[in-house]
């Protein structure tokens, strides 16, 4: 995949006179527009793909599912310890 461009900025009034041109950018190069309204970036143009994944992925997150996946042994690098925090510390059961 290539390197993100930076960002491209489109006025509102621009962009209504210019919304064809906007949407063939996205379509054919899968690349964001910004919308921007007085000083305002609230909105942006995306493929349809990407903003599919993105609603898909913001739903699992919300239902609780790890996005990331499952590693090894059934474990979640979303909820699992982080760098050995919550790691057994040589208690009961262990050897060493």
């Amino acid at each position: 995949m290539p390197e993100p461009a930076e960002e491209i900025v489109v006025g509102i009034t621009h962009l209504r006179d210019t919304l064809g041109i906007a949407y063939q950018h996205v379509a054919n190069y899968d690349e964001p527009i910004i919308v921007q309204r007085y000083s305002r970036k609230d909105v942006i143009m995306v493929p349809m793909w990407e903003w599919q994944f993105f609603k898909q992925l913001e739903a699992d997150i919300r239902a609780g599912h790890c996005p990331v996946g499952r590693e090894k042994g059934g474990r979640c690098p979303c909820s699992e310890s982080v760098a050995g925090v919550n790691e057994p510390t040589g208690g009961e059961g262990t050897t060493g």
